[in-house]
This record gives C-alpha cells, sequence and structure tokens, in this order.
C-alpha cells in the first residue's frame, strides 16, 4: 500500500521563504536563535516575528575573537605591522590607529576629541531616525566628531551627505561598501553607536569592543545580550545603553559616553580594556547548542 502520507514541505518554492519558516517553527522540535533576549522579543511581539530571517541567517560571533587592535596594523591603515606588545590590549596602539583613521576620512587629527562611528546599512531599522534627530544637536553642543559608514536608503544618504557639509570640521560621510575602511573605523573609533530598533543578533557591537569602542545600544535582542550597561563612571557593564526607542533617551547615553570620555580618561579606559579582553568566540555559545541538541535527542 503506498505512503499516502503529505510531504508538508513539497508544495514550497524558492520564493516561498516565510511560509518555510512557519512550517519549520510549527513542526520543529526547537527553535534556535542567536539571541535569548531576541527569542523571548519575537515570542511576545508578532512584529518582531518580520525580523527572524534575518536573525536565522546571521553568523552569530564568528571570527570577533580575531581582531585586535594592537596587533593588527592594517585596520589602522598603517603600512607595517606592529610588534607584539607586551600587553595585547594596547590602548596606545589604539590612538595610533584614530589618529591616522581622521586623516583618511578628512577630519581634523584631534586626539583628544572623541570620535563616534556607525558602519551600517542606511536604513530606519537601524535607528538612523533617532540619530537624524540628535545629530545636529551632538554637533552644536559637543566637542565631537562623528564617522558614517554605508549605503541604503536615499533619505539618509543625503542627510549625512549634507551633515558632513554643514560640520566638515566635525562630520566624515562615506556613503560606501567597504570592508577594509569598516575594518578601521572598528578599530579607530572612540564611541560606536548603534541604536537599532530591534537586533536578533548584532556583530558590530562586538567588533567594537574587540577593539576597545565603547557601544552606546539600544537595549533590545542581541544588543542586550551582549552589552549590560555600565554606570555614569563606566563600571557594571560594558557599555551605554537606553531602554526606550525615542531619541531623547538615545541622546542621553551618547552624553554619558562623552562625559565619561572627556571628564575621567582613566575610567574610560579601564572600560576599553575591559572589553577587549572578552570573550566574544564560540566557545560559550557552542556549549549551550550542544547542550539543545543533546536535549532533543533524548526527547
Amino acid at each position: 500500500m503506498a505512503d499516502t502520507k503529505k510531504n508538508i514541505f513539497e508544495d514550497i518554492d524558492e520564493n516561498s521563504d516565510q511560509r518555510l519558516l512557519d512550517l519549520q517553527t510549527e513542526h520543529g522540535f526547537a527553535v534556535g536563535d542567536v539571541s535569548g533576549v531576541y527569542d523571548w522579543e519575537i515570542s511576545k511581539n508578532d512584529i518582531e516575528k518580520n525580523h527572524m530571517l534575518g536573525a536565522l541567517d546571521k553568523s552569530h560571533q564568528a571570527g570577533v575573537n580575531e581582531l585586535n587592535a594592537a596587533t593588527d596594523a592594517v585596520v589602522g591603515g598603517l603600512e607595517e605591522k606592529k610588534d607584539e606588545a607586551e600587553d595585547s590590549y594596547d590602548i596606545e596602539a589604539k590612538a595610533a590607529v584614530k589618529a591616522a583613521l581622521q586623516e583618511e576620512v578628512g577630519l581634523p587629527v584631534k586626539p583628544d576629541v572623541p570620535l563616534m562611528v556607525m558602519v551600517t546599512r542606511l536604513a530606519g531599522h537601524k535607528g538612523l531616525d533617532l540619530l537624524c534627530y540628535i545629530a545636529r544637536r551632538l554637533m552644536w553642543e559637543e566637542d565631537a566628531q562623528l564617522l558614517i559608514l554605508g549605503t541604503g536608503e536615499a533619505q539618509y544618504e543625503t542627510f549625512f551627505k549634507d551633515l558632513a557639509n554643514q560640520f566638515p570640521e566635525q562630520v566624515a560621510a562615506k556613503i560606501t561598501f567597504n570592508l577594509k575602511l569598516a575594518s578601521r573605523i572598528y578599530a579607530g573609533g572612540d564611541i560606536y553607536l548603534m541604536p537599532s530598533k530591534s537586533e536578533p543578533c548584532g556583530l558590530s557591537q562586538m567588533n567594537a569592543m574587540r577593539y576597545g569602542t565603547v557601544p552606546v545600544v539600544h537595549a533590545t535582542g542581541g544588543l542586550k545580550d551582549t552589552v549590560p550597561p555600565c554606570d555614569e563612571n563606566g563600571e557594571g557593564g560594558l557599555g551605554f545603553t537606553f531602554q526606550s526607542y525615542n531619541a531623547d533617551d538615545f541622546y542621553a547615553a551618547v552624553k554619558r559616553a562623552l562625559d565619561l570620555y572627556n571628564d575621567n580618561q582613566e575610567a574610560f579606559q579601564a572600560l576599553q580594556k575591559k572589553e577587549m579582553e572578552m570573550d566574544f568566540s564560540w566557545n560559550a555559545p557552542a556549549k549551550k547548542y550542544m547542550a539543545l541538541f543533546e536535549n532533543m535527542l533524548s526527547w
């Protein structure tokens, strides 16, 4: 007698990603996500489920531990590789990277001025609406620099080009895709901005921290997993966070980071070194995945 059991996947074509995802989550034994917080968020919020495909496509934390601002001279645009430092997490080496980056992108080389950076797809989902809302206020009120790298929606490309024209001594906008420049930006920045509306995992904040670039993030998804909040003295966490998705809260978090940089360099550098020493390798996540798989096999 022929097997009449219907294959639930037989009607799925290559353009039916969402339907395939629905079937997988409906019939699967477990769902493995790249972020515990994001997993909770999408289970509570139907809107977040629209971003789940992006979560499944992420390569969680791959290679982050290979980054090192002290020994990888390429990221700083330097011509020769730095000899192995006695201290692998050398803040002084980072200062040289920052100066080379400022010169490369056309900003004044000012070692004492905080350099805020962002490498991103230029889309509203990445929190750019918040940054656009506060950017001019930041430039007017703070002695700081801002460097943006990315391409995307025309409205944001135009905004940051105009911002750079309005504040040529403070803002550089590189509207392009350039992986090598991205690495130099992660390494040379002082503060990394990542106000994403939601984030399945997020690699940029981990790349930034590996280079000692202090993140300012919206406490959501993988950002909340990987960037525990520190206080105004840079203690108790790894970066500066804001809970509510609004421009005022984002501005306040950026201001806390800038104040620490300007008022207490010793504490700021201690935070940088703490971040650079964090383990963002596969070591811990791999054990969790193995525990999940072993638990499934026992059912």
